[in-house]
């Protein structure tokens, strides 16, 4: 009878299913994943509004009448102009061969130009008036900007 009784309590026990040793740490890692997906996530977010929208590109001051703008790599460089002048030479050195970067376009200005390769090529600007001027290949994947900002009296 003893051994009965024991016997029972045994299967009892072996039959119940028991719960998993580490339930706790289990909904731990469960945790982790969600948590770590969230916080690379905002961490992305943040490096996109910093880079695109809080870094201010640095600008090339012209102190001459003349700048030279290379076109290589995808890129005009420097892709950034700034100058207070009204009469402006820019000097576009076409070191790709992308068939993108064969034309530079000045929109607002009305000029279309078509760059040969590895030559120095003059663009003229006159009468330029303050203001931002985009520039871009024909295609808009180059892209550069001329600021021209007021005139001081003694430049006249």
């Amino acid at each position: 009878m003893i051994n009965e009784h024991f016997e029972s309590d045994f299967n009892e026990i072996m039959v119940k299913k028991r719960p998993p040793r580490n339930v706790r740490s289990h909904k731990a890692n469960n945790m982790i994943h969600p948590i770590l997906f969230n916080s690379l996530a905002f961490l992305l977010i943040l490096f996109i509004i910093v880079w695109f929208w809080l870094i201010k590109d640095q600008s090339t001051k012209v102190k001459a009448n003349e700048m030279t703008v290379f076109v290589k790599d995808g890129v005009y460089s420097p892709h950034r102009i700034e100058t207070s002048q009204s009469k402006l030479v820019l000097k576009f050195i076409r070191q790709d061969a992308s068939p993108c970067s064969e034309y530079v376009l000045f929109d607002q200005l009305g000029i279309h130009e078509q760059l040969p390769l590895n030559k120095p090529y003059r663009i003229t600007l006159n009468d330029l008036k303050p203001g931002h001027y985009r520039f871009t290949c024909q295609m808009g994947m180059y892209q550069g900007e001329l600021i021209v900002n007021e005139r001081n009296h003694e430049q006249h």
